[in-house]
């Protein structure tokens, strides 16, 4: 979210007298902000972040403006979705953009008891090359980052590319290996990422200070 400038809100011509449309000049979380804490009267049903140009997958999305947002909504218990569509050679959004209006209307039929955050990954390839929908959980780091030097009036620059592709093998059933085996990957995530007070080994260093400064 923008935290040292300020955000640009910009009202659209609608195409309908019942809906009104906005645009902002900031990052997809400061759409959330914004709805939620200016726009609105009541809070949303729901929040559909995206779709994205590319994937999020893996621990990527701690990177992700797209998820990003559907944190802020999951965080004010607003039911929270992100979707992107993975490309390799042609981006499309029509497979994607059917299965969130399929996803969201089987949630209007049986509505969710409690706030969740997803993110949904689609593959761009036709509908009838697409296996299932498949519940998926966070895989490892799908793309690292290259660094790459470059001289601008004798002072050199450095421009960080998340571009390098992690070529290790996918545990199946995260959501990096449904998306190379064509499925649609719907993984569950948990913001507050499982913490546990249990870990064995940082208890006996945590132990250790506490003799060493606070006993």
């Amino acid at each position: 979210m923008s935290l040292k400038s300020p955000v640009k809100l910009i009202q659209k011509s609608n195409y309908n007298s019942n809906v009104q449309i906005f645009s902002v000049e900031g990052t997809p979380a400061d759409c959330v902000i914004l709805a939620c804490e200016k726009l609105f009267k009541n809070q949303p049903k729901l929040i559909i972040s995206g779709i994205n140009s590319g994937a999020n997958l893996g621990l990527d999305v701690m990177l992700s403006g797209t998820v990003g947002a559907a944190i802020h909504g999951y965080l004010r218990n607003i039911p929270s979705i992100a979707i992107s569509a993975s490309y390799k050679d042609i981006l499309r959004f029509d497979v994607a953009g059917l299965m969130i209006q399929e996803f969201v209307s089987s949630l209007n039929k049986n509505p969710y008891p409690k706030p969740f955050l997803l993110n949904i990954n689609v593959p761009c390839v036709d509908l009838k090359k697409i296996k299932s929908l498949k519940s998926t959980f966070l895989g490892g780091s799908n793309y690292q980052q290259n660094v790459e030097k470059e001289i601008i009036s004798n002072e050199e620059y450095f421009w960080i590319k998340p571009d390098k592709k992690n070529h290790q093998k996918p545990l199946e059933g995260s959501d990096i290996w449904a998306i190379d085996h064509n499925y649609i990957s719907i993984s569950k995530i948990d913001p507050f990422f499982l913490s546990s007070s249990n870990d064995n080994h940082i208890s006996l260093i945590i132990d250790s200070i506490n003799k060493k400064y606070f006993n």
